[in-house]
């Protein structure tokens, strides 16, 4: 039975990079099959074949937080009793600045996100400073603006 799929999937993939033959009449709507290569390219992975892309993680993290459409939109977070919005996250999470008045009567505790970086599961899952950044801002007040998101 198995070698039976296997058979099969190996005629499936052979038949790939074999031309298909059109109708002319058709060819606006005409599907065209096009191999992207062979099974080993794709478990290779798409940046094998492309390079990285010069992703800037931090500075989009930044502009979406502190500048983009939204970022001064308080809410509220009823565990803490604070008001906040993404900007002031940000200030807090990434840039370390202190609680107000009326952020300290929470009693909300921040990491720092250097001293995470060192944790041994940190290390161990080879975090970039960013992935923490988005833990601990997700893990806080932030949830509720995904959790908004995700309803809407």
């Amino acid at each position: 039975m198995l070698t039976e799929h296997v058979k099969r999937l190996k005629e499936a993939y052979d038949g790939m990079d074999k031309p298909k033959e059109s109708n002319s009449n058709l060819a606006k709507f005409q599907v065209v099959d096009m191999s992207s290569g062979v099974i080993e390219d794709f478990h290779k992975g798409f940046q094998h074949r492309i390079g990285s892309c010069p992703l800037k993680f931090f500075e989009a993290m930044k502009a979406e937080h502190c500048n983009r459409p939204g970022h001064d939109k308080k809410f509220v977070v009823t565990n803490y009793r604070i008001f906040t919005c993404p900007k002031r996250e940000w200030e807090l999470v990434v840039e370390g600045s202190d609680f107000t008045e009326d952020e300290k009567r929470g009693h909300r505790q921040i990491p720092e996100v250097d001293e995470l970086l060192k944790l041994p599961q940190a290390v161990e899952a080879n975090l970039t400073r960013e992935e923490v950044i988005s833990i601990v801002l997700y893990t806080g007040p932030m949830v509720i603006c995904v959790m908004i998101h995700i309803i809407m």
